[in-house]
């Protein structure tokens, strides 16, 4: 057998295989492909599954039994040409497929990235204290406050900012009736839900039973076609008017917010410690990104072009499911963001190319610190893993399964690796740990071709 390999040369960390199949590379598959469309199809004067091959073939033709064979068909010879290669993959081929008969095929291959790392002992960043000042309790007290106090109706004065009124609402837009509404209930603060900016504010001063009219002009970048930009008419009639009594700040007030506080100074000193651990994990956040862009400075990177595209789509797939769970299409997702599709797009690319760049980056990285992992580390992370597919919904998968899956576990080991590095990095950028550098200077570049493989063009088969 003859399994044809022309390998033209590596442009961009990628390579193009043209494969060319015959006969013999193809009969395993077009005789399962035999078998299943036999089994399913009606030959007249014959029982399904009966009808010998020649027939089958000579009814539907060999170029459809070829095709019905093509899924599993074309990632085995895909594995197979990668491999008689020898070539290190950094992710899935592409595959076009040129012809049927005879079967030719064009693989885009992404080769692994070479990376290179300047001087990373060198990074120095401080990182902002963090402060708690006594104004952001009190606003945090006044919220829980505000979640503990009384609705009360009033009936002797008109509507101010802050109160809960009951409400008939009718909007026109260019005399078309769009909203006509009734018994609303809301709060009168610009901040809290209200429909429009100004809403709240134009409520101010009406009565109970009374109507008013006045106008609003909608802001530009509002998702819904229909209104945005547009002049909105509005009339508002008040059915209740409700004030809100607030509990006095003391210690019965701290033990009536449920979070076990015996006395208001104690809820004092619980909210400032959340508070400040809270700005301690964005702040960590924010200097771990510093630390990363200071590193990237430092990283020489060719990324295959095929590598970018499937990291973009996997972007763009987490965009989309993120609109799902908003109950949005992606083009309103897309419209809430305020920015056209080409700018969306030169930001997805970009995140991309960063979010490979700093993956391979301390990969290199943990290789070169020889971050070690150990199997209970990888069992531990499963576990967690697993854990967190559950609490969002997910069982598909069990934790033997995972456990005892072996490319899982690899990707899983990688990954602790992955964040061992960036930890020890972050130690270096703050001058708590000292670095053992390993060079990187243009080493003798690697073949991306396994040792020991015939490197011709055209490659025999036993």
């Amino acid at each position: 057998m003859f399994l044809k390999i022309a390998q033209e040369a590596e442009v961009n960390r990628q390579v193009i295989l043209d494969v060319e199949l015959n006969d013999a590379d193809i009969e395993p598959y077009l005789n399962l492909s035999y078998k299943s469309v036999a089994a399913e199809a009606k030959i007249p004067g014959f029982r399904p599954g009966m009808a010998p091959r020649s027939v089958v073939e000579r009814y539907f033709g060999k170029e459809h039994l070829i095709r019905r064979s093509f899924n599993q068909l074309i990632p085995e010879i895909t594995d197979k040409v990668v491999n008689e290669q020898g070539l290190n993959l950094s992710a899935t081929p592409r595959v076009e497929v040129l012809e049927i008969l005879p079967v030719k095929i064009k693989l885009t291959v992404p080769l692994e990235p070479q990376v290179e790392i300047g001087d990373y002992s060198k990074i120095r960043i401080d990182q902002a204290n963090v402060n708690v000042t006594a104004s952001e309790v009190n606003e945090r007290i006044e919220g829980f406050r505000t979640s503990l106090g009384s609705w009360e109706p009033v009936d002797d004065r008109n509507v101010r900012l802050k109160d809960m009124v009951t409400i008939d609402v009718i909007g026109y837009v260019d005399n078309e009736k769009l909203i006509d509404q009734k018994n609303v209930t809301l709060v009168a603060d610009e901040g809290q839900g209200t429909p429009f900016k100004g809403f709240a504010t134009n409520l101010v001063g009406i009565s109970i039973n009374s109507q008013k009219d006045f106008d609003i002009q909608v802001e530009d970048d509002l998702a819904d076609d229909k209104i945005k930009g547009k002049l909105i008419k509005f009339s508002v009639t008040v059915h209740e008017i409700k004030e809100q009594n607030l509990p006095k700040v003391d210690d019965e007030f701290a033990k009536s917010a449920g979070d076990g506080y015996d006395s208001l100074s104690s809820m004092k000193k619980s909210i400032r410690q959340e508070i400040v651990q809270n700005k301690k994990d964005q702040s960590d956040k924010e200097y771990t990104d510093q630390v990363l862009d200071q590193f990237d400075q430092l990283l020489t990177i060719e990324l295959p072009p095929l590598l970018i595209d499937y990291e973009i789509d996997n972007l763009v797939s987490q965009r989309n499911n993120m609109a799902n769970q908003l109950n949005m299409s992606p083009d309103d997702y897309l419209k809430m963001s305020g920015k056209t599709q080409e700018e969306v797009d030169l930001e997805t690319r970009s995140s991309a190319i960063q979010r490979l760049r700093h993956s391979y980056g301390l990969e290199k990285l943990a290789s070169n610190l020889k971050i070690d992992v150990t199997p209970k580390e990888i069992d531990e992370k499963i576990r967690e893993i697993l854990e967190f597919q559950k609490q969002r919904g997910s069982t598909e998968q069990s934790y033997d399964d995972m456990i005892s899956n072996d490319v899982y576990r690899s990707s899983v080991e990688q990954s602790i690796k992955t964040s061992k590095s960036l930890e020890k990095l972050v130690l270096i950028a703050k001058g708590e740990s000292k670095p053992a550098i390993k060079s990187n200077k243009k080493p003798t570049r690697k073949s991306d071709q396994k040792p020991k493989k015939p490197t011709s063009k055209s490659i025999k088969k036993d």
